[in-house]
């Protein structure tokens, strides 16, 4: 069920893309875009999966397409739909919190709009409480009947909330985040959405658009109330992208939507040039080459689903040539194969051990505590730490403690520093 609801959500926001795109850059754009989200590997991929990116970015980008209208026109209905759904998208993950941005940006240019045609000030006071007002009542509302135990148990949500920031930033050490240590931040995301999340075509429009945007925002005075929203949205997750430690792919998810936004105001463009400057002839086989690659690219990708899972085929081979009682090894942070298929068919009734392999656990080595011990007798730490123990004032001594500690692994050699987890 939760699969079947995810693909639906994930179709509907091809729908909202078009219509997002629509009050920005007109139809034909507007149907770039459209395509470009269906064609996006990394949008097909998570379709197939209940997870929570496919379900956040159609509530995000519903909320966009109510700030953007709002910003544009005024409408206490559009920031009724851009509150709602903003509560309903954070009720899903708190990683998109940022989505209330591009609202407050939306009533301030309402605000703005309303000063410059010389409506009264407070006239124009009141209209911008009054849109605050509402967005703020429908965000509240929707977000607590979508995620109703952060009002029952607020202690535990908050808590839950805490421990994702201190993994998100790197602070609290897991195993998974490890693989981006070392990846350099904004290059990885590029280069990870040009290889397997909107493919090399559509990834170059996509960054490209999004330098199409600031251009039109500048250069186009009708669609920057539209435009400051979209941005704001760019602006505001992707601060956050950057930010985090933990880089996984569909984490970009939330933000295809604008990037094919961008892909289709830029390909409008490039089409238009093309037709008024190039042959004729030439023009359109070089349009048609270029979008063949990008649906080729596609469909080639969506071509792994024609096949068993990978994890099933390999479970199917293990049950049909290991013989019982083999050992399979497995990772500590991985699921064991082999996947149990029915009552019957799994890895105990087969008799199967189980091996773990722990590739994570950090251990110090003597060699590290002689290293140590050697420092802190160097050092002038010893005493007042006596003192601090002593005085029971345990606080003080911790930080003593960290602070000494951490000059002294700085002043080691890199082969020799102790590796802590």
């Amino acid at each position: 069920l939760g699969r079947a609801f995810t693909l639906l959500l994930d179709t509907a926001t091809i729908l909202l893309t078009f219509l997002l795109t629509r009050q920005i850059a007109g139809s034909v754009a507007a149907l770039i875009a459209a395509a470009c989200y269906a064609l996006a590997p990394i949008a097909i991929q998570l379709a197939h999966f209940f997870t929570s990116e496919s379900w956040i970015t159609f509530f995000v980008t519903l909320s966009l397409l109510g700030a953007v209208r709002g910003a544009r026109l005024g409408y206490l209905r559009s920031f009724v739909l851009a509150g709602s759904a903003a509560g309903l998208a954070l009720a899903s993950k708190s990683s998109v919190a940022g989505v209330v941005v591009p609202i407050a940006v939306a009533v301030m240019w309402d605000y703005g709009r309303r000063l410059a045609r010389e409506d009264e000030t407070v006239a124009a006071t009141n209209a911008m409480l009054a849109r605050a007002t509402i967005a703020c009542t429908a965000f509240l509302v929707c977000f607590a009947l979508g995620e109703p135990f952060a009002l029952l148990d607020a202690e535990t949500y908050l808590d839950s909330l805490r421990l994702q920031v201190q993994i998100q930033s790197g602070a609290f050490d897991v195993p998974f985040t490890r693989q981006y240590v070392g990846t350099i931040r904004g290059w990885y995301q590029f280069d990870q959405m040009l290889r397997w999340g909107l493919g090399p075509v559509m990834g170059l429009l996509a960054f490209g658009g999004m330098l199409a945007l600031i251009v039109a925002f500048v250069k186009n005075r009708q669609q920057r109330a539209g435009l400051v929203v979209i941005l704001s949205w760019l602006a505001v997750y992707g601060l956050a992208l950057l930010t985090a430690d933990s880089k996984f792919l569909r984490y970009m998810l939330p933000v295809v939507p604008v990037l094919s936004l961008g892909a289709g105001l830029l390909a409008h463009s490039c089409i238009r040039w093309a037709l008024n400057h190039m042959n004729r002839r030439l023009a359109l086989i070089t349009l048609s080459t270029t979008a063949a690659i990008a649906i080729g690219w596609t469909v080639a990708f969506a071509s792994i689903y024609a096949r068993p899972h990978p994890r099933l085929a390999a479970s199917a081979w293990l049950f049909e040539h290991a013989a019982p009682g083999s050992s399979t090894s497995s990772e500590v942070w991985d699921d064991r194969l082999p996947i149990s298929a029915m009552p019957g068919l799994d890895g105990l009734t087969r008799r199967f051990d189980a091996v773990d392999i722990n590739l994570y656990q950090d251990f110090p080595t003597l060699a590290d505590a002689r290293h140590l011990t050697t420092a802190f007798a160097a050092s002038d730490v010893s005493a007042p730490l006596v003192s601090l123990l002593a005085r029971e004032d345990y606080a003080s001594a911790a930080q003593l403690l960290e602070g000494s500690l951490t000059q002294q692994l700085l002043n080691m050699g890199s082969d020799d520093r102790l590796k802590l987890s």
